[in-house]
């Protein structure tokens, strides 16, 4: 016998305007956007997933996912957006110019996985944002265009080589004195 599983659905404060865009998509583009990144209560799916489910290769969801992030970006309902990447923008700015995926769904940033999900949807369509894959120093992460990723990783890096070599710790002053 199948169990299923039932997700509470909960609402966040971005469903009106990604519904918005979303309906600048024909049905199936909808559907692979909304199952990719998790939107409106669900799960998030790998392009495999989604793939098999749809009897296509994953290369080949990639490129309808990709097709479908161009058409919102182009399209007049993009408008629609504008306030919500307001409010990511500043989130943005409040954790420094930097924000790790892995802490999306703590209460002081989405405050829970919907919102989250919502979230990463938008900043993949954000004109301000860009996301750096994750390495073998840091976790995937997301900043501001305008915010030197690279100088903020560089002192994280020497800042943490540091308390491992004198096992001292540092005040927050001493920190950005560097």
């Amino acid at each position: 016998m199948l169990e299923y599983v039932h997700m509470a659905r909960t609402a966040t404060p971005f469903d009106s305007a990604i519904r918005g865009v979303l309906g600048v998509l024909p049905q199936r583009m909808r559907k692979v956007i909304e199952r990719r990144y998790g939107l409106f209560g669900a799960a998030p799916q790998t392009l495999d997933a989604i793939g098999k489910k749809d009897g296509v290769t994953r290369a080949r969801i990639r490129q309808i996912a990709n097709e479908s992030l161009r058409r919102i970006r182009e399209s007049k309902e993009f408008a629609l957006l504008a306030p919500s990447f307001e409010t990511l923008e500043q989130m943005l700015k409040r954790f420094g110019g930097m924000l790790s995926e892995t802490i999306m769904e703590e209460r002081d940033v989405f405050g829970g996985s919907a919102n989250k999900h919502a979230g990463l949807f938008l900043f993949e369509l954000a004109p301000f944002a860009k996301r750096r894959k994750e390495d073998d120093h840091f976790y995937p992460r997301w900043h501001h265009i305008k915010t030197n990723a690279e100088a903020i990783e560089k002192a994280v890096l020497d800042f943490a080589r540091d308390l491992e070599k004198s096992g001292a710790a540092h005040t927050e002053q001493e920190f950005f004195a560097r």
